[in-house]
C-alpha cells in the first residue's frame, strides 16, 4: 500500500525511481524504445507507489485520440491527450495503420506524462532537424556552405526530397512518393551523387520500421503489407 497521500507525492516518488530506457528497435536512421518496453519498467515503479495508468480511446473534437489517464489511490488523477492524426492517421483508414498510430500515441503519451527519460530521445526528431553548426572563429577564408544533405539522412537524398519521403506515414504513402520521385534520383544530389540507390535503401528501412511498428500491434501475426496471406 502506497503511504503517499497524493498524486503530486507519488509521481515524486516515481521520478525519483525512473530509470533511462535505453531504446531497443531500430527503423529508417533512428532507434526507439518500444510500447512494450516502456510499460515493463514504469509500471511497477508506478503501482509501488499506489499509481495506475490507462489509455483508452478517446474522441476530441471529432477525430480520434488517445487519453492517457494517471490515477492514484487518493482518487486523484492527471489526464493528457494526444491526437491520432499527429501519429500519421490523417489520410490512413485501414485497422493496420489505425492500430500502428494508437501504439504510437500511447508510447509518446505515457513517456510524456510520466516524463519518463529515454536514453538519446532527441535521436526521434534526427531525420527531420539538422544538427547545429559549431560556433567558428573568424577567419580569413569565406566559410564554405552547409552540406546539402542532412545529418540525419544518410541516404544521399536531396533535402526537398528527403522531406517529402520522411512525411509518409503509412505503406501506400510510401509507395507512391518513391514512384514520384524514381525519375529524378536518376539525377544527382547536391553533392554531385546520384541518389537512385539511397532511394531504394530508404524505402526498404522505412518498409522494415513500419512493419515493426505493426508487430507491436499485432505481434507475429502482421499481416503483409502487399496485402497477401
Amino acid at each position: 500500500m502506497s503511504e503517499h497521500k497524493n498524486l503530486a507525492e507519488a509521481l515524486l516518488a516515481v521520478q525519483r525511481e525512473m530509470p533511462v530506457i535505453g531504446k531497443d528497435k531500430e527503423g529508417f536512421g533512428y532507434r526507439y524504445a518500444t510500447l512494450a518496453k516502456i510499460i515493463s519498467k514504469v509500471t511497477p515503479i508506478m503501482n509501488r507507489h499506489g499509481l495506475v495508468f490507462m489509455q483508452p480511446l478517446d474522441n476530441v473534437n471529432g477525430e480520434a485520440a488517445i487519453r492517457t489517464v494517471i490515477l492514484h489511490l487518493s482518487g486523484e488523477r492527471q489526464e493528457s491527450v494526444f491526437p491520432l492524426h499527429k501519429a500519421g492517421m490523417a489520410k490512413a483508414n485501414d485497422a493496420q495503420q489505425f492500430g500502428a498510430a494508437i501504439t504510437y500515441a500511447r508510447r509518446y503519451g505515457l513517456v510524456s506524462a510520466l516524463c519518463v527519460p529515454v536514453d538519446d530521445e532527441d535521436d526521434d526528431a534526427a531525420c527531420l532537424t539538422e544538427s547545429p553548426a559549431e560556433p567558428k572563429p573568424l577567419a580569413k577564408k569565406p566559410v564554405k556552405a552547409a552540406p546539402a544533405v542532412r545529418a540525419g539522412n544518410p541516404y544521399g537524398i536531396p533535402p526537398e526530397a528527403w522531406l517529402k519521403l520522411d512525411a509518409c506515414k503509412s505503406y501506400d504513402e510510401l509507395i507512391a512518393m518513391c514512384g514520384q520521385l524514381k525519375d529524378d534520383s536518376k539525377g544527382a544530389n547536391p553533392a554531385g551523387e546520384n541518389w537512385n540507390i539511397g532511394l531504394n535503401k530508404f524505402y526498404k528501412d522505412r518498409s522494415e520500421y513500419l512493419k515493426d511498428m505493426e508487430r507491436d500491434v499485432f505481434g507475429g501475426d502482421a499481416p503483409r503489407q502487399d496485402g497477401r496471406s
